[in-house]
């Protein structure tokens, strides 16, 4: 469990490193990318850590991730708008909203139990 807290605390203090990097008015698209990022890891690591079973999350956790891809589909398409879209970053905003549908689908499941 402290791996799980030491992770999460680093994940969020990368996004805290990049939000003060004021990435809404930086000229520096890395900047943005990695703010992006950042908001995704702490995404993915949140869901990770909610698999309590087989078929068992934690729905706080799992709405916690979803919010925190909602955060980083808002960069990307950001990036998109602005047209700083690297190649190798091309399918990022894909795969961040295919894990935000992943948290719907587990919030949406009947079998889902509450916690």
């Amino acid at each position: 469990m402290k791996k799980n807290q030491k992770a999460r605390q680093d994940f969020r203090e990368a996004v805290q490193t990049f939000e003060e990097m004021s990435p809404e008015k930086s000229r520096d698209r890395y900047v943005r990318s990695g703010l992006a990022q950042a908001y995704s890891n702490v995404g993915n690591g949140l869901l990770a850590m909610a698999q309590t079973g087989a078929n068992a999350w934690d729905r706080r956790k799992v709405t916690e991730a979803r919010s925190w891809y909602e955060k980083s589909a808002q960069v990307w398409e950001l990036k998109h708008k602005l047209a700083e879209i690297e190649n190798d970053e091309s399918g990022e905003l894909d795969l961040v909203l295919a894990a935000q549908s992943h948290c719907d689908e587990i919030l949406n499941e009947k079998s889902a139990p509450r916690r």
